[in-house]
């Protein structure tokens, strides 16, 4: 039984500093295109395509349908939806940004200019010039190391020159099976521009 104990400990503590490590990280070469500070956040408030216009290579290998519900959901409105944001060709979609306080985001989306779902979460300004959405980053499957995994998951985001929404992701999953066999590990980081409407 002590045994046990301190194997849940040490695993406990593995999943801690692998949290709070730069497992998920952003590249420092990255230039933000708009610097956004107290004085200019709530430029970001406006609406946006919800598909995104460009991305890059990254993206396109691993993402084949990606929209910005899908990227911001994390299973937070797991229990308002039977499914996730289905895009139908008859209709038009998008989403709006609104800066509620100095540390609170509400996203909503709109349908056939309709809103149809809506995200309230926390931010967190940097002083790198960019929001940092606080959207449980940190997701647990299973018991991690053990019989699982853990995913990270950081999102940042700024405007281009044009007013045009930019995302940053940077996603680390790693896990194992009974603390031996490495089922995964994977840094990863892409970007994504969503036009301004």
């Amino acid at each position: 039984m002590k045994y046990i104990k301190t194997l849940l400990l040490k695993i406990l503590v593995l999943i801690f500093i692998l949290s709070l490590s730069n497992c998920a990280s952003f590249p420092k070469n990255k230039i933000n295109r708009t610097f956004l500070n107290t004085q200019n956040i709530k430029s970001l408030n406006g609406e946006f395509s919800i598909v995104a216009k460009e991305a890059d290579s990254v993206s396109k290998k691993h993402w084949v349908y990606n929209n910005f519900f899908k990227e911001v959901n994390r299973d937070r409105l797991k229990d308002r939806l039977k499914d996730d944001l289905i895009l139908s060709p008859l209709k038009t979609y998008s989403f709006r940004i609104g800066i509620l306080s100095e540390k609170s985001i509400k996203i909503s989306f709109i349908e056939n200019n309709e809103s149809i779902k809506e995200l309230v979460c926390e931010y967190k300004l940097k002083n790198d010039g960019y929001l940092y959405l606080k959207n449980r980053n940190l997701k647990l499957v299973g018991i991690p190391y053990i019989m699982g995994r853990l995913d990270i998951k950081k999102m940042r985001i700024t405007l281009d020159k044009k007013n045009n929404l930019i995302t940053e992701v940077a996603e680390h999953n790693s896990g194992a099976g009974l603390l031996v066999m490495f089922l995964n590990w994977k840094n990863r980081n892409y970007t994504y521009s969503y036009m301004a409407l």
